[in-house]
């Protein structure tokens, strides 16, 4: 019977906090863009079972 002792706390996938940062540059005849971005804090448990042999 499954009952409140099987849950398994597998983390937690909403972020602390996330980021972002846009570059614009030109020289001359060149226009160049850099768009970066990221979130930090996400807790997550892996689910995937490794066994070494």
């Amino acid at each position: 019977m499954i009952d409140t002792k099987d849950k398994t706390y597998i983390g937690n996938y909403y972020p602390k906090m996330t980021y972002g940062l846009t570059l614009n540059g030109s020289w001359k005849n060149i226009d160049v863009t850099l768009f970066l971005q990221g979130a930090a804090g996400v807790k997550l448990t892996s689910t995937r079972v490794r066994s070494v042999t």
